[in-house]
């Protein structure tokens, strides 16, 4: 199959759509299929790129400077009378592509795919929509964030986020009724985003599929002598790590507090923190506060080929975010033995079960979070239980497995497409000229606009200015 994958977020972005997009689409050429990605440049300017058979395609972008680009190291904090002061904009701002639709079509008109497989909800999908709808390409959407996601970068009130999150929410499950079929990486995420409260309104045929992990690459065992020399880690002292984004929505604050709580019963442990964001200069000054310094160490950026052996020198991975529909961190983590401590929020309960592989504690509790640290690094016996719990639980989400899943309901969208039209074949011999595709007719052919549609109102599609002017003639990027 000719697959297209359109995301805003993309390798080398360190955060989890950017690394399933980017697992998925090695995984799918690697079982001999034809693939491109369309995300935004990273320089801001577009180019195509080949990456290990994949067509990358870059598309223009403009950098914002108001979050860092996931890539390189966050600037650090200026400091003013002894103080940190976080930064508000960033050398190295996330690039954002915010008129894609003229390059998305070029690139899919060449490349003819018969299906497109969507990860985010911002521009770059949204021009998606508007192409799949225009070409009559088949759409199937993952969704894999929580509203918290986003409004969980900056400190709202209660009483104000409350209300921003549902209306988040409400937007997200309506981006998603506009594909064919949606999957989301957990059955709780999609009771507690996609269908809470309107399981009679989401009409689209939806699947809990896992992310998936490559069980080749994170698999148990020592960690290399080396390793504990390149991020100074002590070989000889019980270590605590985690994996991921710093930033606020993650509650790395509550982590921190616990880790504080653990150091009074375990005088020997040390903590460890890979991983970059916006706040990470406050959670610096807070572990300063702490006086977690000597036992604290901050690894920042870690190249993924060594993440790994960096699980395997940690004796237990800890996390207090609320906010994972999945976790792939934690997944990669268990994949390599180890017991995990996660809380009961979000969608970990899926893959971290209370009293087997590790402890679910309450949310936003450092004192729970620490006693459930604290009881497995005092039981080495607990933690070779829990760790090998981990990897029974983690065998369920080989990313082998989940890449045969998303190829199944890539021929089901299409199978159903030629039922619906009554041409018959394999699926795998559809092609988008057989359904609507870029060579038969279409409404930009046809020199129309997009405002013929059902969806002219309160759709996704319509939040954009790619709708204003003519369909092909204002959507220079």
């Amino acid at each position: 199959m000719k697959i297209a994958l359109a995301t805003d977020l993309y390798h080398p972005m360190i955060n989890g759509v950017a690394v399933f997009t980017w697992n998925l689409a090695q995984g799918l050429v690697q079982r001999g299929h034809e693939v491109t990605v369309v995300a935004p440049s990273l320089t801001g300017e577009p180019t195509v790129e080949e990456d290990a058979g994949v067509r990358v395609v870059r598309l223009s972008s403009t950098k914002m400077p108001f979050y860092p680009d996931q890539v390189t190291e966050a600037k650090a904090a200026l400091e003013f009378r002894g103080r940190r002061l976080p930064p508000f904009v960033y050398k190295n701002g996330i690039h954002v592509s915010w008129r894609p639709y003229s390059e998305i079509k070029a690139a899919f008109d060449d490349f003819r795919p018969d299906v497109v497989h969507n990860q985010t909800v911002g521009p770059v999908s949204i021009a998606i929509l508007r192409y799949c709808r225009n070409r009559d390409v088949a759409l199937v959407t993952t969704g894999h964030a929580y509203p918290d996601n986003i409004t969980g970068q900056v400190a709202l009130p209660r009483s104000l986020k409350r209300p921003i999150d549902e209306v988040v929410r409400r937007y997200f499950v309506h981006f998603l009724t506009h594909s064919e079929y949606v999957t989301m990486p957990t059955e709780y995420a999609i009771v507690d985003i996609a269908l809470k409260g309107r399981e009679k309104d989401f009409a689209v045929p939806i699947k809990a599929i896992s992310n998936g992990i490559d069980l080749a690459e994170f698999s148990p065992g020592p960690a290399t002598p080396e390793t504990y020399g390149q991020f100074g880690l002590p070989p000889d002292r019980p270590l605590v790590g985690i994996v991921g984004r710093i930033d606020r929505e993650k509650s790395m604050d509550v982590l921190l507090r616990a880790f504080r709580r653990v150091a009074d019963f375990v005088p020997d442990v040390f903590f460890a923190i890979a991983g970059d964001g916006r706040d990470r200069d406050r959670l610096e000054s807070l572990a300063d506060e702490l006086v977690l310094g000597p036992r604290l160490r901050w690894l920042g950026r870690v190249d993924r080929a060594e993440l790994p052996d960096l699980y395997r020198a940690f004796h237990v991975f800890a996390t207090t975010s609320e906010t994972e529909t999945q976790g792939i961190v934690i997944m990669e983590a268990m994949a390599t033995g180890l017991p995990v401590v996660g809380v009961t929020a979000g969608a970990l309960e899926d893959i971290v079960k209370d009293g087997r592989n590790g402890y679910a504690v309450p949310p936003r509790n450092p004192e729970a979070t620490a006693a459930a640290i604290t009881r497995l690094l005092q039981d080495r016996s607990l933690r070779e239980t829990f760790g090998a719990a981990s990897l029974e639980i983690v065998a369920k989400h080989n990313l082998d497995d989940v890449l045969g899943e998303f190829e199944d309901i890539y021929r089901q969208v299409l199978a159903n497409r030629r039922t619906e039209s009554g041409q018959t074949g394999s699926s795998d011999s559809a092609t988008p000229d057989q359904a609507g595709s870029p060579g038969s007719a279409t409404p930009d052919q046809a020199g129309s606009t997009d405002s013929a549609t059902p969806d002219q109102a309160g759709s996704p599609d319509s939040a954009t200015p790619d709708q204003t002017g003519s369909t092909d003639s204002s959507d220079a990027a």
